[in-house]
C-alpha cells in the first residue's frame, strides 16, 4: 500500500526536522508566516550564527523528479513577505530541501533570489561528518 502524498510529505518533513534538530537548530513544523504555511521554520540561535538570530523558511520536497522554478518562486515570495512583516525577524532566508535536484531554470532562479538548495542525502552526509 502506497502512502498518500500528504503522508509521504509529512514523513519527509519529519525526517528533515529531526536531522536539523540534531545539530542544534530550533525547528517548528507547519507554521503560518505572513499568511502562508511554511513546512519548517528553522531558527539558528544567535550563539550559532553571526550577527544574531538567523531564520530559514524551509520548503521540504519529497519528489522523484527535478523541481521546477515555481517552487523557487513560491519560496522567494514567502521569504520576501516574511521580511517585510518582520513576523519572524529580519534575518530571513529561504531553503529548499529535497530528494531530487532542481531544473537548470530553477537553479538560476534560486541563485538570483538567494534561495538555498540542499539534497536531503547531502544534508545527511554533512550532519554525519559533524
Amino acid at each position: 500500500m502506497e502512502l498518500s502524498s500528504y503522508a509521504k510529505g509529512s514523513d519527509f518533513e519529519d525526517r528533515v526536522s529531526r536531522l536539523l534538530r540534531s545539530v542544534g537548530y530550533e525547528v517548528e513544523a507547519n507554521r503560518r508566516v505572513a499568511g502562508s504555511q511554511v513546512d519548517l521554520l528553522v531558527a539558528i540561535p544567535g550563539e550559532l550564527s553571526f550577527p544574531g538570530r538567523l531564520t530559514y523558511l524551509v520548503e521540504c520536497k519529497d519528489e522523484k523528479y527535478p523541481l521546477g522554478v515555481q517552487v523557487v518562486r513560491d519560496t522567494s515570495f514567502r521569504v520576501k513577505t516574511a521580511r517585510e512583516t518582520g513576523e519572524v525577524g529580519r534575518h530571513v532566508l529561504g531553503w529548499i530541501i529535497s530528494n531530487s535536484d532542481l531544473t537548470q531554470d530553477a537553479k538560476t532562479a534560486a541563485d538570483r533570489d538567494v534561495i538555498f538548495f540542499t539534497r536531503y542525502d547531502d544534508l545527511l552526509r554533512r550532519v554525519i561528518e559533524l
